[in-house]
């Protein structure tokens, strides 16, 4: 897999101005599942961004296997809230300077909306939130769109709209049990205000020099599982962490399959937070990820305990 960075004029027109070349390293991750936004940053001789400019992270693939050769994809786009030089220049070589930033998703917790909802579908609630904050909204709740009994009642007055959006999808579950029967999760990572349906995949992969791809889940070559007393449920529950080859595909709101002896491991399990990190040809990637159990899945209808 091949990454390119691009820088954006906007974040609403997403047209590439130019490539950023000469790139040493990204990474990019997301440390909470509830989180809105993905951090990321990346080092490279190119001096000339600055903060508040729009880049892209696109994907292409070179697949030499007979997997289906693609154009650039989008991975994410995202805003450089820092830039620092990390090595000074010197008889004419060019020093490296790492941007650091987050997608689309960093402004939910720098800006207020205040309105109100009345018995009003939660997809135009959304979308209200999105038209006060000047956000673009995207893929929300689908094959709920024309479901006419979905409704919630929602009054807010200058309030962050990470935590209005938090409130709107609880009242969502709570109040619609017995009409939602799919869990969703919030994303900006193409620009957008997203609300996702979990998806399965049980084709995650890796590559090997861009070009050979292998089964990331079998590349796993170090872990931890860390178990801990949920004194008031009762219950101990395991936090599982991997280390493995992948791509921009490993990503929260991830289901797959997993049965590996040595680790003890066997079942479906989500994909609450990543780590990616891509130097040269070579991506790893972190996962922490939660078996389904907790969950009431039933044919991918699986209600998230806690939003309950």
């Amino acid at each position: 897999m091949i990454y390119k960075i691009y820088k954006i004029n906007n974040i609403k027109e997403k047209k590439k101005e130019e490539q950023i070349l000469n790139v040493a390293s990204i990474n990019w991750n997301n440390t909470k599942f509830e989180d809105i936004f993905i951090y990321f940053d990346f080092t490279t001789t190119n001096g000339d961004l600055m903060p508040g400019d729009w880049i892209g992270l696109f994907a292409k693939h070179l697949a030499l296997t007979d997997d289906i050769n693609f154009g650039e994809k989008i991975v994410f786009y995202g805003i450089i809230t820092k830039k620092e030089p990390l090595k000074a220049k010197k008889d004419n070589v060019k020093g490296l300077y790492q941007y650091t930033g987050y997608d689309l998703g960093y402004f939910l917790d720098k800006k207020a909306a205040t309105g109100q909802s009345k018995n009003d579908h939660p997809i135009n609630t959304i979308k209200k939130v999105c038209t006060e904050i000047d956000i673009e909204p995207g893929e929300i709740l689908k094959g709920y769109e024309n479901n006419k009994n979905l409704s919630i009642s929602k009054t807010y007055t200058n309030e962050k709209a990470t935590n209005i959006l938090n409130d709107i999808y609880e009242l969502l579950i709570k109040n619609n049990k017995e009409i939602i029967k799919d869990e969703y999760y919030y994303d900006c990572m193409d620009g957008k205000l997203n609300l996702l349906k979990y998806e399965k995949n049980n084709n995650l992969k890796g590559y090997i020099a861009n070009a050979f791809t292998i089964d990331s889940l079998k590349t796993i070559h170090s872990h931890t599982i860390t178990q801990t007393l949920d004194e008031k449920e009762n219950t101990i529950n395991d936090e599982i962490n991997l280390n493995t080859i992948g791509d921009y595909n490993i990503k929260k709101g991830v289901i797959f399959d997993l049965k590996n002896k040595e680790l003890n491991l066997d079942g479906e399990y989500l994909i609450e937070t990543t780590n990616h990190t891509i130097s040269g040809v070579k991506e790893e990637v972190n996962i922490k990820i939660t078996k389904l159990p907790k969950f009431k899945n039933n044919n991918m209808d699986i209600i998230d305990t806690r939003f309950v």
